[in-house]
């Protein structure tokens, strides 16, 4: 086969092979994250002579952190950049494990994100632990079109390097980002990607690997490696939680006057320890307040007008709490020095001639009087 320049990485359509379609957008959770995990892939090559070497590995996980169960997500998992040896390199594969804690929905390669691959054109195929398309594997494999590697697959050859997906010699190159559509589980608790992690120390000729090669020499080689450190762990851990319904309380005096402060206390059960609550009088915001570590939030509120004040407090919610509102509380608000005359009772009006009526009134009136 001509080697030729690996332009773009094709994402091909679902076959009897394994190969996956490009899947649909997804919506984007939120709060995703990119962080970077740095680790190493421990080599054991089989050539004339048997010698140890490694690939750094500085991959690029993009995903959420927190989603709700059942939800739809997406994971991105992107090998860093690698450098190969001072030999042409090929029959390249990168092995991740299917995700736990989470149904994979779909897998496809993202365009236009290696460099420097020559030989076939990659793709991402859904293996089992022989290295063959399965379409239950629990692997997904970034290989070459054919899928050639040295052991691990339907053409498995250690003594033809020359064929796969290949790198020059002396090359620093990076494969195709993963791109991962996945339904978060059930109930609550952790979706994790991870490596294939396979043995703790590499040896020749195991099929258990995060990457396997080989090497174009006098004698050719062929590379067995496993990941280590970071690699063995999760490389991207996204919390699946169920939402707490809530319930906003609100405190106030039902009395001031017109400048003085008056402090006004909301209360949320569940306590969720964190968020806002907003203040309002009638549907004017006047203010809002964290919520503090007992789950009360406070605002201390001179009233400017008098009249009656209908005050409400909203807690505007959390990733774990939903957002509630409280029932009005009236505040009536006076002048200071104003005398409040109350009303009479209407079930009791004051009877003519009675205390306080006209007649008697008038009754008290000195004989020659208006009243006389």
């Amino acid at each position: 086969m001509n080697p030729r320049t690996l332009a773009v990485c094709a994402v091909v359509p679902a076959l009897a092979a394994g190969l996956l379609a490009v899947s649909a957008p997804v919506a984007a959770a939120s709060d995703t994250v990119t962080r970077t995990v740095s680790f190493e892939h421990k080599c054991r090559v089989d050539g004339a002579t048997d010698w140890d070497s490694s690939f750094s590995d500085n991959m690029e996980v993009t995903a959420p952190t927190s989603v709700r169960p059942g939800e739809q997500f997406t994971v991105k998992l992107h090998p860093g950049t690698m450098r190969s040896s001072d030999s042409d390199t090929g029959r390249i594969k990168y092995d991740i494990a299917l995700p736990q804690g989470a149904t994979l929905v779909s897998y496809s390669l993202v365009g236009d994100s290696s460099s420097n691959l020559i030989g076939e054109t990659a793709v991402l195929l859904r293996v089992g632990a022989d290295g063959n398309a399965n379409p239950a594997g629990e692997y997904l494999r970034i290989t070459g079109t054919g899928n050639k590697t040295v052991n691990d697959g339907p053409s498995a050859n250690d003594n033809k390097p020359k064929e796969g997906l290949q790198v020059k010699a002396n090359t620093d190159f990076r494969l195709p980002a993963v791109e991962l559509k996945l339904e978060a589980r059930s109930d609550e608790g952790n979706a994790t990607t991870h490596l294939r992690a396979g043995a703790t120390s590499p040896s020749i000729k195991i099929k258990d690997t995060s990457m396997s090669f080989g090497e174009s020499r006098w004698v050719n080689a062929a590379g067995y490696c496993v990941a280590a450190g970071e690699g063995r762990n999760a490389l991207s851990t996204t919390e699946v939680f169920t939402t707490n319904q809530t319930e906003t309380m609100v405190a106030v005096a039902l009395e001031a006057l017109t400048g003085e402060d008056v402090k006004i206390a909301a209360s949320i059960d569940p306590n969720p320890s964190e968020g806002t609550v907003e203040f309002f009088d009638g549907d004017t915001k006047i203010g809002s307040a964290t919520v503090d570590s007992n789950g009360h939030a406070e605002l201390v509120w001179p009233f400017r007008d008098q009249g009656e004040h209908r005050i409400t407090a909203k807690f505007l919610g959390t990733k774990k709490f939903s957002s509630s509102e409280s029932a009005d509380k009236t505040v009536t608000v006076t002048v200071p020095g104003v005398i409040v005359v109350e009303p009479v009772d209407p079930t009791e009006p004051e009877t003519p001639g009675g205390t306080g009526s006209l007649g008697d009134i008038f009754s008290k009136l000195p004989t020659g009087s208006l009243g006389g």
